[in-house]
């Protein structure tokens, strides 16, 4: 028994190997500004930005871009689901955009 979970934590160990040494670290942008000057960010410069991070936007929505791009960066998915103009992701970078979009 004692053997098996030592072969079990040593497959662990090396998927968990591999896997680092394929995801890449992700490049947080520092800001975003728009064009409009509105505090919205364009949907070209979220596209460009999801393509960045592996995303495919497609014919995504604005929201589920955002949130496929939140998803890849390892954050909460949240975008747009603030409840009444409250959001406690002080740091994200979608803030000011997500609670505009109400």
């Amino acid at each position: 028994m004692n053997m098996r979970r030592v072969m079990v934590n040593k497959k662990a160990q090396s998927m968990a190997s591999n896997l680092s040494k394929e995801l890449k670290p992700v490049k947080r942008v520092q800001s975003l500004t728009s064009s409009s000057g509105n505090g919205a960010v364009t949907l070209q410069k979220i596209k460009g930005i999801a393509k960045s991070r592996g995303v495919n936007p497609g014919k995504m929505r604005k929201a589920d871009i955002i949130r496929a791009i939140q998803r890849v960066e390892g954050n909460f998915d949240c975008f747009g689901t603030a409840m009444a103009g409250y959001c406690d992701q002080q740091s994200c970078l979608w803030r000011t955009d997500c609670l505009g979009s109400k």
